[in-house]
C-alpha cells in the first residue's frame, strides 16, 4: 500500500469523496488504513510510492505511517500508526516479500541485492515529524555507489 496516500485520503474522505469508504465493514477509524489493526492481525505491511500519481518519496510514506498526520495538520487515528521500525520494515523487508524476493532484497546482508541509501541523519532516534527533511546523501545499486 502507499502509506502517503493516508493524507490524502482523510483529505477526500472529509470533503465527501471516498463514499465507498463508508461501505466497509468496517467501524469508521478502521476505514483509514488500519496499518496497526492489520499488523497487529499477523497482515505483512508492505509499502510502496504511488508515483507518478503521488510522491516517489518513501520517507513520506513513513512519515504518514508513524504521525498519522493529514494535509491539513489533523491526526487521524493515531492509535493506527506505526513505529518508525516498522514503517521502515514495510518499505523494505516486507516490500521485498511482496515481490517475492525476500532475503534477496530489502535486507542488508551477504548475497543480497545491495541496494541502498545513505541518509543525512537516523530516522528512528530523530524527531518523527521531521522524518521528510532527511536528505539521501547517497545511493547505491547492486553494491555500486551511484549518486
Amino acid at each position: 500500500m502507499h502509506l502517503r496516500r493516508l493524507a490524502g485520503l482523510a483529505q477526500a474522505v472529509g470533503n465527501g469523496l471516498g463514499a465507498e469508504l463508508t461501505m466497509l465493514p468496517l467501524p469508521a477509524p478502521l476505514r483509514l488504513i488500519p496499518l496497526r489493526t492489520l499488523r497487529d492481525a499477523g497482515v505483512a505491511v508492505a509499502a510502496s510510492s504511488d508515483y507518478p500519481a503521488g510522491t516517489l518519496s518513501p520517507l513520506a510514506g513513513i512519515q504518514a505511517a508513524v504521525t498519522r498526520r493529514v494535509v491539513d495538520g489533523t491526526v487521524v487515528h493515531q492509535d493506527e500508526g506505526l513505529t518508525v521500525e516498522q514503517a521502515l520494515a514495510a518499505y523494505t523487508r516486507e516490500a521485498a516479500a511482496a515481490l517475492g524476493v525476500a532475503g534477496q532484497a530489502g535486507v542488508l546482508r551477504t548475497g543480497a541485492a545491495a541496494d541502498l541509501v545513505e541518509l543525512d541523519r537516523d530516522p528512528v532516534r530523530g524527531d518523527p515529524e521531521r522524518i521528510t527533511g532527511i536528505k539521501v546523501t547517497g545511493t547505491w545499486c547492486a553494491g555500486h555507489r551511484t549518486a
